[in-house]
């Protein structure tokens, strides 16, 4: 686990070095074992190393083979050991124990055919100098980034946001259409980032550059997607299983390291089920770490408790707090580098910073809901497909009234309007108004000033996430499913990518193991869903090694006590402050009027939460990108290191 960065260009790359060294001073924390950098005639690479397995100087990047090839590498192959065992038949000799040796000299032996064999998460570039060609690839979910840009003269690519902007010649401005899709959905299209200028590496894809052309071509070369019932009939039994199986192997693998492990246990089904595998597969006691609230509605430390005597773990507890709003924003976005929508990162940093003084790698939960349908939101779908089935097709409830209902601010009558919209034509119109904490087209319109409104495309968000929904699948319920890994690879994977490597930690999702997802994707929905329960197979794995009563109490999600926070009059007075002040951004896009009537109904009981947070993260981040503090005292620093 590391931080990468390079530049290439047809005009000769020794003037670039000083720009390599600040973009790697920017991405430090993502590797602060060492810095390496690598140059000939066309291309700098540069590295920032965490070492995790293989710590000696064997294993320091960039990489070289044979006098042709330079690998800089960001993530963990975990099938490192039955690649390199298949390498060493065919005659390859290794001077390392490191999976990145054994990811280059695969490249040596296979060409790019060794992407698609590659199991675990990554972002690479290799350099071949005889063909002149950098190799590009991320891992298929995405955990690690991979951002870039070209302008046909140069190419530029880095592990952030921040060191990207770097290397180039000047901040590029924000894309208007891609702040309309962080207002609706917190984060950004794949491939795309908050810079009309910069793209991101999409998942499961490939990158070819030939610097001295100028091309660029970016290809797929394994979507992860759900195609519910294509592998055959199976029963719930024998597929719980073979998941189990699956998971263990896949606990087991991300175990490997030659530094201290543990487990991130938020006392949910997930990483309680991780924690437990862990444990029996460790030879000795495991680490658990959870995040803890004054709160009780949002504390879940007493269920992490109760699984760690299970596992009987060495168990620590983490306080986080929200003394001064301001700061804690100001951490937040140095760390993201661009706007990030879920305020569940405000958790999820604290927690990573607990765990720096104990370890090095830690194993989430991350990905259960997803990869086993786990979200509560899969009962409307499933309800929709039975009453279609029953009713036919059709608008049964006035569609006024169900909007209404929707955006109503009692919980109970939010739920029926949504039973209502399951009785309605489109699914895509059900998908969209689950988007709760989103600034939906209603909202925008009714909020952002005309100006803005034309600038971010109007309504061509909102129209485009429809289409996109009914060209995800054959059935709502998968196109829904297929929607939900989207949200993982652009939200939730960058939120804890950026926490977890902001204090110089590798995190390990075991439920993003390509062979498990490729056993549950295929699954018919009666399975997936077995008596119409969310991440049913899941709940039986962990009941069968705790209790039925634990697995099946109701998620509580990990998310902060926000709206309480947002209530605090001293925060409240704060965050009117920002987000009316006529030298904000939010105020270049927002009326303060409808503004201030959204904070006055958060004050009063209305839960506008993720919309508030949402300008809140923006503003806070055009305030630190233009006035290019970061950027600009790297390169000073490196620019004097070269005088």
């Amino acid at each position: 686990m590391c931080g990468i960065a390079g530049i290439a260009t047809a005009r000769g790359v020794a003037a670039e070095l000083p720009r390599l060294d600040a973009m790697l001073r920017l991405i430090e924390h993502r590797g602060p074992d060492g810095q390496g950098v690598w140059s000939d005639a066309v291309v700098g690479l540069g590295h920032r190393r965490l070492s995790i397995i293989d710590l000696s100087d064997a294993a320091r990047q960039p990489m070289l083979a044979g006098g042709r090839y330079v690998l800089v590498f960001n993530g963990e192959i975990l099938n490192y050991l039955e690649l390199r065992r298949e390498l060493e038949e065919a005659g390859v000799a290794f001077r390392s124990r490191s999976d990145s040796e054994v990811l280059l000299e695969g490249y040596r032996t296979w060409g790019d055919a060794v992407v698609p064999r590659l199991r675990g998460f990554f972002a690479f570039a290799i350099w071949d100098a005889a063909r002149r060609r950098l190799l590009c690839a991320r891992d298929p979910f995405g955990k690690k980034p991979f951002y870039y840009a070209a302008d046909g003269a140069r190419f530029v690519f880095a592990s952030e946001p921040e060191a990207l902007v770097a290397g180039l010649s000047g901040r590029p401005e924000p894309d208007p259409s891609e702040l309309a899709h962080y207002l609706l959905k917190g984060y950004f299209r794949r491939g795309r980032s908050v810079y009309a200028k910069v793209r991101c590496l999409d998942a499961g894809h490939v990158l070819e550059v030939e610097p001295l052309e100028g091309l660029v071509r970016e290809r797929p070369y394994r979507d992860v997607r759900f195609e519910l019932g294509s592998g055959g009939a199976v029963s719930f039994d024998l597929a719980r299983e073979q998941c189990g199986g699956l998971l263990e192997a896949a606990v087991a693998r991300r175990l490997q390291s030659d530094v201290p492990v543990g487990v991130l246990l938020s006392g949910g089904v997930d990483s309680s089920l991780v924690s437990l595998l862990a444990a029996a597969q460790s030879p000795r006691p495991v680490r658990t770490f959870v995040a803890t609230f004054e709160e009780t509605a949002f504390d879940e430390a007493r269920y992490a408790r109760e699984v760690s005597a299970r596992a009987g773990s060495v168990h620590e507890e983490i306080a986080v707090t929200l003394d001064d709003p301001a700061v804690a924003l100001a951490r937040l976005v140095r760390a993201y580098g661009e706007p990030f929508g879920d305020d569940s990162a405000i958790p999820t940093l604290a927690l990573f910073a607990g765990l720096k003084p104990h370890v090095r790698v830690a194993l989430t939960g991350d990905g259960g809901d997803e990869v086993f349908a786990g979200y509560k939101d899969v009962r409307v779908f499933l309800l929709r497909a039975r009453l279609r089935g029953l009713l036919g097709t059709g608008d049964l409830v006035p569609s006024f009234l169900v909007g209404r209902l929707v955006h109503h601010r009692h919980r109970r009558l939010r739920e029926l309007g949504y039973g209502a919209l399951a009785l309605g034509t489109s699914g895509a119109e059900l998908f969209s108004s689950l988007l709760r904490d989103g600034w939906t087209r209603r909202w925008r319109e009714a909020t952002m000033r005309a100006e803005a409104w034309r600038a971010t495309g109007a309504d061509e968000v909102d129209r485009e996430l429809h289409a996109q929904f009914l060209a995800a699948g054959r059935t709502d319920l998968e196109r829904y499913l297929n929607l939900t890994l989207e949200r993982l690879t652009q939200g939730f994977l960058v939120k804890i990518d950026r926490a977890s490597m902001a204090h110089s930690i590798e995190a390990r999702s075991p439920f993003l193991d390509l062979d498990l997802f490729d056993c549950v994707r295929t699954l018919p929905a009666d399975v997936l869903l077995h008596g119409a329960e969310p991440k049913a197979i899941p709940k039986r794995l962990l009941a069968e090694r705790l209790t039925r009563r634990f697995a099946r109490r109701p998620k509580m999600g990990f998310t902060p006590p926000l709206p309480h926070w947002l209530r605090r009059p001293a925060t409240a007075a704060w965050v009117q402050r920002r987000l009316t002040a006529p030298e904000s951004f939010v105020h270049q896009l927002f009326h303060p009027e409808g503004l201030e009537r959204l904070l006055e109904a958060h004050r009063t009981g209305a839960d506008h939460t993720g919309r508030l947070w949402k300008l809140l993260f923006l503003d806070e981040w055009h305030r630190q990108a233009y006035g290019r503090a970061r950027v600009d005292e790297a390169l000073t620093v490196a620019s004097e290191g070269h005088a």
